[in-house]
């Protein structure tokens, strides 16, 4: 390759890093990010399957391959993680570079004990090492024309893994601001900054309904002072999977506060709305606890609102009908949906 061709070929692959960057850096939604680097790496390595070692949450120190891996076959009984002390870490974040699966076998000790990523078919592994430390690590496997990766191309792959670093210490940053740590819904905040924008747009093409859940957990203190917080801990986390499970992704659910959560539901009007709180409710009323051998169910309240123009100035408005509808549940023999007053059909 003659001079003119490399200054060529570096200005090109400039280019493509700078698009790159811009691509990952244009979302801070985790699973979003993760996607992105999985097809990046696709596309500018010409692999077949990719894999991404990240943590599975903010606060957590422990690295897990991420659900979203591409083309690997996988034995599923197996548990992809990297503790935290694993040799493996310290190395590639004191030495980070592209390795093949031989070289980095070479550079550990010889009494590593194996991990995650020693158990997956890779050729090459790509450290995210930003703010002195490893938020990741990306796992490439065979290649489209099985061909062996270049010493250019493990340095391109190496600065793809730099740009992927930022990116994922940015998106971890924005998870620590917006996502609740016990039951990764989102903060209250992050629904409340959603609603304003929605009362904004009201009126506009697209924006025909809002609706609001208020939903409380039925006898909940008892259960945290007879079986503790830590099973409180877990009913709240399990409670947020099912309102995950019975809502869409454009709907925004966040805890409130304390054994609370809100949904916001976007072009959805009251009946609709309350068949979502129904679902919930149900879900919630048929799900079994276990404490040691003890059986336990929960129950929830829920209140619904519509926004309303000529009563619904604020959001805190439309949040504070739906928590009076729901403290109506409360009331009326808890384990209930209510529908504000101001939102049933006239008689």
């Amino acid at each position: 390759m003659s001079r003119v061709d490399e200054l060529e070929k570096e200005n090109f692959d400039l280019r493509q890093l700078l698009e790159i960057s811009k691509s990952l850096n244009s979302t801070l939604e985790y699973n979003r990010l993760i996607d992105s680097i999985l097809h990046t790496c696709l596309a500018q390595l010409r692999v077949l399957q990719a894999g991404v070692f990240v943590r599975r949450e903010a606060d957590h120190a422990e690295l897990i391959l991420n659900r979203d891996y591409i083309g690997f076959d996988l034995d599923h009984s197996i548990s992809y993680t990297i503790p935290p002390n694993h040799p493996l870490r310290q190395h590639l974040i004191d030495k980070p570079d592209c390795y093949t699966s031989e070289q980095l076998h070479a550079a550990l000790p010889a009494d590593t004990p194996p991990c995650g990523l020693s158990r997956m078919p890779y050729h090459v592994v790509v450290p995210l090492v930003a703010r002195s430390d490893l938020q990741g690590i990306i796992v490439l496997g065979r290649r489209i024309d099985d061909s062996a990766f270049t010493i250019d191309e493990r340095r391109y792959a190496l600065d793809i893994g730099r740009l992927a670093a930022i990116a994922v210490y940015n998106a971890y940053l924005f998870d620590r601001a917006t996502i609740d740590s016990l039951t990764r819904l989102k903060q209250r905040h992050v629904l409340e900054e959603r609603m304003l924008e929605l009362f904004k747009q009201h009126g506009e093409p697209g924006q025909e309904s809002l609706s609001l859940l208020m939903l409380d957990v039925d006898y909940f203190k008892p259960v945290n002072d007879t079986y503790g917080h830590k099973f409180g801990d877990e009913v709240l986390r399990r409670l947020a999977e099912i309102v995950l499970q019975h809502t869409r992704p454009v709907d925004i659910a966040a805890r409130y506060g304390g054994e609370e959560f809100i949904v916001l539901l976007p072009n959805l009007e009251t009946q609709k709305a309350t068949e979502v709180a129904e679902r919930i409710r149900m879900a919630v009323e048929k799900h079994c606890f276990h404490h040691g051998n003890e059986e336990l169910r929960i129950t929830v309240s829920v209140g619904v609102a519509e926004y309303s123009p000529p009563i619904d100035n604020l959001p805190g408005d439309l949040t504070a009908r739906a928590d009076e509808a729901m403290y109506e549940a409360k009331n009326n023999g808890r384990n209930k949906v209510v529908v504000s007053r101001n939102n049933r059909p006239a008689k």
